[in-house]
């Protein structure tokens, strides 16, 4: 079961099902409309899942493919799905409905409407993922409270009716409409009126919020979620049987309702039943909204919720990282002072520079790759001082950019762990080869070291830190490959921007 609902979570990830939900609903529409035979269908069908099949391809592969072909490449090959492929098919239909079968069932403009239609769900995804975008960046948006909306919503209509009232005063009684336009100079004339009359339609149209309230709060808040669906259904009639004549009782005696009658059924008698269903309807009508609303809000929380706990993660884990690191470089320091080495004194300053870019710089939720290679280069300095074995060491620096932001002290447990198996332990020869590369925001390091036979290379608790950080960073943004043979280590790092 697990395994099927991962396929199916799988499946709804992707864009393909979109458009092959369109071309069956496309197909069937364009049957009904031509002949309603279920031959067509079986015929039309395939043909266009055939002619479309780049489109279906691509939105298939599409995150694939944006993570690892350039910019212009992707917009190319997103061009030969949407228009090149597709166009060369429509041409193909129109030349063989003309020119080799005569009793072709449809006309090639269905191929040119699905077409047109699988552009317009592309820029309709397109949008969807922009504001989508933009909604998360943009903080007041997600701590918009409804409650308070619909309540400033409530006190406008009624500013808006109130000023409708006002202007109407100069009507006689029994004439007053609130189909004439606001006149601004009867309500300056008339200040008290207009306060008056906008505060009772506030009344009014709170009583339909009153209901939204016990209904979002109440009934689908506790009775709902509680209790279950059955005494959420007693409470509803409940609520609008009790509160509906009491509502009724406090509109028909406003003094407005001799000008303007504010109970539903248009007319001063209570026991109506445009006044009972007016409250049900709209009970009724809400809560769909508020059920998608508590879904939102409940769903927001969850977010929220597991993002503070993979960011208390993460502080944990970089907390992890200062003792390890500390460890390493203070065995350094220990072996250069046993051999009474000149260079003791110059090593102290590079460990001071390293431990402040740990105890400053790893706090910071990221820094440039240009600063965490610089940190680096530094460590590896300090390395190569306390060996005296030949170490075989190269680095090939290829970022273009060195502004592009990464988490600090990531790439480096890489570096401590080809040192500490490949270094630290060999007798012989040893060596180090590091590459690191960049491709728009996306990082590509590759580490290589020398491995003794008996050394393990691919545990411990710095990879095993540097794995968490990447899961909780980069989600399934990321690849490390890490391989081991009799004589070499070699890990492949790439991080994707997001």
């Amino acid at each position: 079961m697990k395994k099927k609902l991962q396929a199916l979570d799988s499946i709804l990830n992707r864009d393909s099902w979109i458009f092959l939900a369109a071309l069956f609903f496309i197909t069937s529409t364009f049957t009904i409309s031509y002949d309603a035979n279920f031959n067509t269908y079986i015929l039309l069908l395939p043909l266009a899942i055939v002619t479309f099949s780049p489109v279906l391809l691509f939105t298939w592969f599409r995150s694939q493919i944006k993570l690892e072909k350039p910019t212009q490449k992707y917009r190319l090959m997103w061009l030969a799905a949407f228009i090149i492929f597709p166009g060369l098919g429509i041409f193909f239909h129109f030349m063989t409905s003309v020119s080799l079968i005569s009793h072709w069932p449809v006309s090639p403009d269905f191929f040119l409407i699905t077409g047109a239609v699988f552009l317009f769900l592309e820029a309709l995804l397109i949008t969807n993922r922009y504001f989508d975008k933009q909604i998360k960046r943009i903080q007041w948006i997600r701590n918009i409270d409804v409650d308070k909306l619909l309540l400033g919503f409530t006190i406008f209509l009624g500013l808006i009716f109130g000023g409708l009232a006002t202007s109407n005063l100069n009507n006689p009684p029994g004439e007053r409409s609130l189909y004439d336009p606001i006149q601004l100079g009867e309500i300056i004339t008339h200040p008290f009126s207009f306060i008056s009359y906008s505060a009772q339609y506030m009344i009014a149209f709170g009583t339909l919020f009153v209901f939204f309230l016990i209904n979002r709060h109440l009934l689908i808040g506790k009775l709902l979620k509680e209790r279950g669906i059955i005494i959420f259904a007693l409470g509803f009639i409940a609520t609008f049987s009790i509160l509906f004549p009491v509502f009724g009782i406090l509109l028909a005696y406003l003094p407005i309702s001799q000008d303007f009658s504010l109970l539903p059924s248009g007319n001063q008698e209570i026991i109506q039943e445009a006044n009972f269903l007016t409250p049900a309807v709209f009970m009724l009508g809400t809560t769909p909204v508020i059920i998608i609303l508590e879904w939102f809000g409940q769903n927001h929380k969850i977010t929220h919720l597991a993002k503070e706990k993979a960011e208390k993660e993460l502080d944990f884990l970089k907390q992890q990282i200062n003792p390890h690191f500390f460890f390493n470089t203070l065995n350094n320091l220990y072996a250069l002072s046993l051999q009474k080495s000149k260079q003791t004194p110059e090593v102290v300053m590079q460990l001071a520079d390293l431990m402040r870019y740990v105890i400053y710089k790893g706090k910071e939720e990221y820094v440039t790759i240009g600063e965490e290679l610089e940190y680096i280069q530094d460590y590896i300095q300090l390395q190569r001082l306390r060996y005296h074995n030949q170490l075989d060491f190269k680095m090939t620096n290829n970022i273009d950019d060195p502004t592009i932001p990464i988490p600090p002290l990531l790439l480096i447990v890489l570096v401590e762990n080809a040192f500490k198996h490949g270094v630290e332990c060999a007798e012989n020869d040893c060596f180090v080869h590091i590459r690191i590369s960049n491709r728009d925001d996306d990082i590509y390091f590759e580490i290589a070291n020398s491995l003794e036979h008996d050394e393990s290379s691919s545990s411990g608790i710095g990879l095993q830190n540097l794995k968490r950080r990447l899961e909780l960073i980069y989600p399934k943004m990321y690849d490390l490959d890490l391989q081991a043979d009799y004589s070499i280590f070699k890990a492949n790092l790439n991080l994707y921007a997001a």
